[in-house]
């Protein structure tokens, strides 16, 4: 909002001189303004788009939904960092380093997801364990991973995001657990470090207790037919 109103301030200065400059050379401004008033409406008309674009930056603003530096994701279409956020169009620096102008209107009519706003990174995943496991196995299996995000210092302490790790369906080919933890807000590279310490730690656990991954599979019977 210090932006635009800097360069709202500036164009205000502008005019204001150029009006004192016809003034100090006999020039009446009234006239003039007079004829201006019609030529904006003609403007006006034909350029509806530029004034959506500017109502539709002045409520992003206003909404606070996103601003320079923070993180944003339209799904499937782009996701990255906002640099500026214009009159009539915002700059967003995409992962692949390239300036992605968009139209203020555009980011105003979708649903946006601001990163940048996030209090904490969350693991959401399901692990499949092969249906030989026992129920002991399974409760030493979920107890051990669920110490480790307790005791590790990649995930919050918060007591109220309490991580869930347990046993939740009896799938086609794989007994599943259901693995929830909360990291405090973090870049993508440490993360991702996060999440391999967390995979490999389950893989240890997994073959500690003497189970193994299932992965989708079909057992065929066949009957012996009297000769």
């Amino acid at each position: 909002m210090q932006m635009w109103l800097e360069r709202a301030s500036r164009f205000l200065v502008w005019v204001i001189g150029a009006g004192i400059i016809l003034d100090i050379f006999g020039i009446q401004i009234g006239p003039l303004v007079a004829g201006l008033g019609l030529f904006s409406v003609a403007v006006a008309l034909g350029a509806q788009d530029f004034f959506k674009n500017l109502i539709a930056g002045i409520l992003i603003i206003g909404e606070h939904r996103f601003q320079p530096g923070d993180r944003i994701e339209v799904t499937g279409e782009l996701h990255g960092i906002v640099e500026t956020i214009g009159f009539r169009s915002t700059v967003i620096r995409t992962f692949d380093t390239a300036p992605m102008t968009i139209p203020n209107k555009d980011l105003s009519d979708v649903k946006v997801i601001n990163h940048g706003e996030m209090i904490n990174r969350r693991i959401n995943w399901k692990i499949n364990l092969i249906y030989s496991t026992s129920v002991e196995q399974l409760e030493a299996i979920t107890v051990n991973i669920k110490k480790y995000i307790l005791d590790s210092d990649d995930f919050t302490s918060d007591p109220e995001l309490d991580p869930v790790v347990r046993v939740v369906e009896l799938g086609a080919s794989s007994i599943d657990i259901l693995i929830v933890g909360y990291a405090d807000p973090m870049g993508f590279a440490a993360f991702n470090k996060v999440k391999e310490n967390l995979i490999f730690n389950i893989m240890k656990i997994v073959k500690d207790n003497s189970s193994e991954f299932a992965y989708p599979s079909t057992s065929l019977y066949v009957e012996s037919m009297p000769n």
